[in-house]
C-alpha cells in the first residue's frame, strides 16, 4: 500500500529484473523512523530459519544500530493478514546506541517470504512493537499465507570448535 498508519512509502525498488526480490521503504516524517519490506524468494522459504538468520545480523550490526542485546528480545508470533495460525514471528530489541530499538517480522506466502525490518532514534521498545503490530496489520493480504505455525530455531548443544587458521 501507499500508506500504513502514519508511514507514507517512499521508495519502491525491484532487486532483481524478474520481480523475485522487491524493496519498499515507508517513512513516518513526524519522527523520522524508516520501515523496509522486503518480498523475496529464498532457495529455502522456511521464515523460521530466516527469522533467525534476521535476528543473528541484528546482532552483529552494532556499528549502525548501536549495541544490542539478544538474550533480552522480545519475541512474539503473529497471524499475517490472510492467515489462519501464527505463521509469522517478531522481534523488538532495545538498542544502545545512536537507535533506541529495532525490530524485525519475518512471515511465509506461498512460496515469498515477507520481512519487514523497524530501527528508531525515537521509540522505545513499547512502543515500537505497537508500531510494528499496526504496520503488519496494514500489509496487504497475500495469498497461501503459510498454514504451519512458526517455531524458533533452537541453539546448537555443541558448539563447532573455532579456529586460527588462514587460508
Amino acid at each position: 500500500p501507499a500508506s500504513i498508519e502514519d508511514f507514507k512509502r517512499i521508495r519502491l525498488v525491484e532487486f532483481e529484473e524478474r520481480q523475485s526480490n522487491i524493496g519498499a521503504t515507508y517513512q513516518d516524517q513526524s519522527t523520522g523512523t524508516i520501515i523496509s519490506v522486503y518480498v523475496y524468494r529464498p532457495l529455502v522459504p522456511d521464515a523460521s530459519i530466516w527469522f533467525d538468520r534476521a535476528l543473528q545480523s541484528i546482532g552483529f550490526r552494532t556499528e549502525y544500530l548501536g549495541e544490542t542485546n539478544l538474550d533480552r528480545v522480545s519475541l512474539s508470533g503473529f497471524v499475517p493478514v490472510g492467515g489462519s495460525v501464527d505463521s509469522g514471528q517478531y522481534a523488538v530489541i532495545e538498542v544502545k546506541g545512536p537507535y533506541r530499538s529495532t525490530a524485525v517480522a519475518i512471515y511465509r506466502a506461498d512460496d515469498w517470504l515477507v520481512k519487514v525490518r523497524i530501527s528508531s532514534r525515537v521509540f522505545r521498545v513499547k512502543r515500537l512493537r505497537d508500531v510494528m503490530q499496526g504496520f503488519l496489520a496494514g500489509l496487504t493480504a497475500m495469498e497461501n499465507i503459510d498454514g504451519d505455525p512458526a517455531y524458533l530455531i533452537k541453539p546448537c548443544k555443541t558448539q563447532f570448535p573455532a579456529s586460527d587458521a588462514t587460508p
